[in-house]
């Protein structure tokens, strides 16, 4: 039989977001090696604990960790909901990295085996400026576990969206991700043009007006780049922080 987890999710239809990592449980695999197998062993359920924090932060660190838990579906109907892990995207590296969910029945029975981010389940949303995201509903399952390891400190916030809010979300997301993106072409293609050397003789007679050089065909204050390099600088930290250029 399935251990239950300390606390039941109840899916609420008429709830836009729930954020459900203070309802969850983990249990930290220091070693790595252990397999579903192996925290599905009707003994293994005593070692997980409860968390109590509203997001999974565990830092840096070289530890796998299982979650798990419950959705108690009886308030929701048929109605389908959005559950999303992140962002970020903890996504899979060359070494570690990456989430992998487990989906099992009331006799502790493995039903499905994904990992998130391989988009070869049609249930598996493609996003853009949020985290991974999967539809589910009552037929999906009610006994959930994740293992999740990640390359850089490992922090995973877990929720349960109602479908129209969370893609009105990702919406918004995707858009500022793609306005972030904008900037940053733009302001490569500006940088370019302005270090491109010009045979322009009024913009020759400009800039040596400014500060005469020999041979020199554009002058190019040096607070401005300094400025520029800053600006773009900040734009691909933004960017980078979402973690969508590496997986989408």
């Amino acid at each position: 039989m399935w251990s239950a987890s300390a606390q039941d999710i109840v899916v609420d239809a008429d709830i836009p977001s729930l954020p459900m990592a203070e309802f969850v449980e983990y249990y930290e695999d220091a070693s790595e090696t252990l397999r579903i197998d192996d925290v599905l062993a009707p003994s293994f359920g005593v070692n997980f604990i409860p968390h109590d924090r509203d997001i999974l932060h565990f830092g840096i660190t070289s530890s796998a960790y299982w979650i798990r838990f419950n959705l108690d579906w009886s308030g929701n109907g048929d109605q389908s909901k959005i559950l999303e892990f992140g962002p970020p995207k903890l996504v899979a590296g060359i070494v570690r990295g990456g989430i992998e969910l487990f989906v099992v029945d009331d006799d502790g029975n493995l039903v499905l085996q994904y990992t998130m981010g391989s988009q070869t389940s049609p249930r598996e949303i493609k996003t853009l400026g949020r985290g991974f995201a999967m539809l589910i509903d009552q037929s999906f399952g009610s006994h959930f576990l994740l293992r999740i390891t990640g390359a850089r400190p490992l922090r995973l916030p877990i929720t349960l969206w109602e479908v129209e809010d969370f893609r009105q979300t990702a919406q918004n997301a995707d858009n500022l991700l793609r306005m972030q993106y904008g900037i940053l072409l733009a302001m490569v293609f500006f940088n370019l043009f302005l270090f491109f050397p010009s045979r322009n003789p009024v913009i020759f007679s400009m800039s040596s007006q400014l500060q005469p050089r020999p041979r020199s065909y554009f002058w190019i204050p040096s607070i401005y780049v300094s400025y520029s390099m800053n600006s773009i600088g900040a734009v691909i930290g933004s960017i980078c922080r979402n973690d969508s250029f590496i997986r989408l």
